[in-house]
């Protein structure tokens, strides 16, 4: 075997007695080597007798280390990726040792820096020991209690942290076992205001973001009913604060993975309807006013963050059609606020100004509230925050425009505005205490009633530098070498389903001559496994990454949009370059009406369609028939025309919007 003579030669370096600083330098020098070499061939290529004699070895070098008092330094625990690849027998000797340490772990709190030292030499005396994956799971999961602020003087933005996850491929399996132990409900109740606020953090601020843990099915599967657990258990105790925290993690790992509407009314049953019983009992003054003076009718439309994604990018189109309607200006005023959700972006300042530019107000009273030295946030001071300005300005219409976000919640639970009105982008069962009126600018079968009215998408937002954009296009197609490219743009968990992989396996089987090119961040490991099941070989599937749509807009021949969950701004962009997508509609859509009296379902020649079968055949057909693809694209186009046309009638648009809120 190749490494054979290398570990040997280690191995018996190893076994001779060492003082600490020769064994120290032994390690710089040969560590490297060894992870070079596990790299390559995923582990070392020697026998696993001689792979075991090798740990005893390090084994007993750092035993006698800590027991002339010396202090191991945390990148001790990157020797994961050598303890990994054999298992070895217990020692009484290092079972004591263990015993002694667990000791005085527990006697400092979870601020002082000796809690993290003592974390780190605990893992690597537990991985030493034989304690395998278990002692990773023990030394990940006991991050959630440590305090965030104290922890990054030692190592950065958890950078050393992150890379250990990622180099020694720590899975996730293992770092969801971890978690769900280290948040045990005795724990919870035993733990300060300030622990129990910093779990959060540490699963949005570092899990969530490690390569390869993003939006994997174990943060539902797993994480999400431990979360819930807690949760309750905050209800149970009128703990408003760490409710709204857990609320928010919730909905993160949990609605980032739903694709259907059931899956949204499972959460809205599950978290939203007891949080809103929680929220709507917190003792507030006196309630809403309603007889103002003031002439004009005031708006709040509230945001979770205001950054450029798809719900700015239709809200700004919409601004921009109200600020030019003067029917609009001379009967209401709108203030956009923000709720400041820094735990996934900070506001975009160059935007706000954007907004202010149309002559609208931008509050930011939620960010003002918040205490960027402290280790975490709340969302109940960012809550009362927006609730007590919209007082003063004496807001007459709150427009919540997203959802299940706990200050969303709260501010409907506790009667905020005269009229409270919940804007879908895309969850249509969204349900909690105090919302008056439904509104989207489109619309999906629903339980609930939904005002519906048109926006269309500014063209600086949906085909901006359409041929620059071309050109690049051009030299990306270039390295696929002439194959025809299928794909989709967004979140992977979009695709992430057996009945959309299904259907692609059927269309890629059938024409050998295209690539599918998914586009977007997420985990694609289980996408991977379930296409292999389907018989589709890896080089079929592209997994690019994050893209810029516009650019991807012109790689992509045919773009097969997802489902049940259904790409979101970027298909419109994509369409709005011209060019061809097949969707897949419920029979209950007003499209298939529309359609169906049209006579038009006969023909395979559309871009919609309603059921899988449906999906496969009108993909197979434009795949088979260039010239039926070309006319579609021209059809689109003209399209695309007349509805920009439509986008300048600021007029139509703003009445639209006014119709509703009346």
């Amino acid at each position: 075997m190749s490494d054979h003579p290398y570990v040997e030669k280690l191995t018996q370096a190893l076994s001779s007695p060492l003082d600490f600083q020769t064994f120290e330098a032994l390690l710089r020098a040969s560590i490297p080597e060894l992870f070079k070499r596990t790299q390559h061939a995923t582990s070392l290529q020697c026998s696993k007798v001689l792979k075991e004699k090798l740990l005893y070895s390090l084994r007993i070098q750092i035993y006698e280390a800590l027991k002339q008092g010396y202090l191991l330094e945390n990148n001790y625990v990157n020797l994961w990726f050598l303890f990994s690849q054999a298992v070895i027998e217990k020692d009484p000797a290092i079972t004591q040792l263990i015993a002694l340490f667990e000791k005085a772990y527990d006697g400092y709190s979870n601020a002082q820096k000796e809690k993290y030292i003592f974390a780190h030499l605990l893992c690597v005396l537990r991985m030493a020991n034989g304690e395998g994956e278990q002692s990773i799971a023990w030394f990940l999961g006991e991050h959630l209690w440590f305090d965030g602020m104290c922890y990054n003087k030692m190592d950065t933005e958890a950078k050393a942290l992150k890379s250990f996850c990622e180099q020694c491929h720590i899975s996730f399996d293992v770092v969801s076992l971890g978690m769900v132990q280290a948040l045990s409900q005795e724990r919870f109740l035993k733990a300060a205001h300030s622990e129990r606020m910093g779990i959060g953090i540490w699963i949005l601020g570092l899990f969530w973001q490690i390569n390869g843990y993003e939006n994997h099915r174990l943060w539902s599967d797993r994480i999400y009913p431990k979360l819930r657990e807690l949760f309750l258990t905050c209800k149970e105790h009128g703990w408003i604060d760490e409710a709204m925290s857990l609320h928010m993690v919730m909905s993160h790992v949990f609605l980032n993975r739903a694709q259907t509407q059931e899956e949204f009314k499972r959460f809205n049953d599950e978290v939203e309807r007891e949080a809103s019983l929680l929220y709507a009992s917190y003792p507030l003054p006196l309630g809403v006013t309603r007889n103002f003076l003031h002439v004009k009718k005031r708006i709040a439309l509230i945001k979770d963050r205001i950054v450029k994604n798809s719900p700015y990018m239709v809200e700004f189109s919409l601004l921009s059609a109200l600020a030019k309607e003067p029917l609009f200006c001379q009967n209401y005023e709108l203030i956009v606020y923000s709720m400041a959700t820094v735990e996934k972006n900070l506001d975009d300042v160059k935007l706000i100004s954007e907004i202010k530019k149309l002559g609208f107000d931008v509050s930011e009273v939620a960010m003002q509230s918040l205490d960027l030295q402290c280790n975490f946030q709340s969302h109940l001071k960012r809550a009362l925050a927006i609730r007590e300005d919209m007082q003063k300005r004496e807001i007459d219409i709150m427009i919540v425009a997203t959802n299940n976000m706990p200050i969303g919640n709260f501010l409907f639970s506790t009667w905020s505005a005269t009229q409270q009105v919940f804007w879908s982008h895309g969850n249509f069962e969204y349900d909690v205490d105090g919302i008056d009126h439904r509104i989207s600018h489109f619309l999906l079968p629903s339980s609930f009633s939904y005002h519906v009215f048109s926006i269309p998408i500014l063209e600086t937002f949906s085909n901006p530098d359409a041929e620059h954009f071309k050109s690049e296009a051009s030299k990306i197609r270039e390295l696929f070498q002439g194959k025809r490219i299928l794909g989709s743009i967004g979140r992977l968990v979009k695709m992430d389903s057996e009945v959309y992989l299904s259907a692609l396996a059927k269309i890629l089987d059938t024409h050998p001559d295209t690539i599918y090119l998914a586009c977007g961040t997420g985990d694609s490991a289980t996408i991977q496994e379930k296409l292999t099941r389907f018989g589709i070989t890896p080089e079929r599937v592209v997994f690019t990454g994050f893209v810029n749509p516009h650019l991807y807009g012109y790689v992509i021949d045919l773009y097969l949009d997802t489902f049940p969950l259904h790409s979101g701004e970027s298909l419109n962009e994509y369409i709005a370059k011209g060019r061809v997508p097949v969707i897949l509609l419920p029979k209950e859509h007003i499209t298939y009406e529309r359609l169906s009296k049209a006579g038009t379902l006969a023909s395979l020649t559309r871009i919609h369609t309603f059921s899988i079968e449906d999906y496969v055949a009108v993909a197979n057909h434009l795949l088979s028939h260039p010239e039926a693809m070309a006319s579609l694209s021209q059809e689109i186009a003209r399209w695309v025309i007349a509805d920009r046309e439509n986008a300048m009638d600021n007029h139509k648009v703003a009445m639209d919007f006014i119709h509703i809120l009346t």
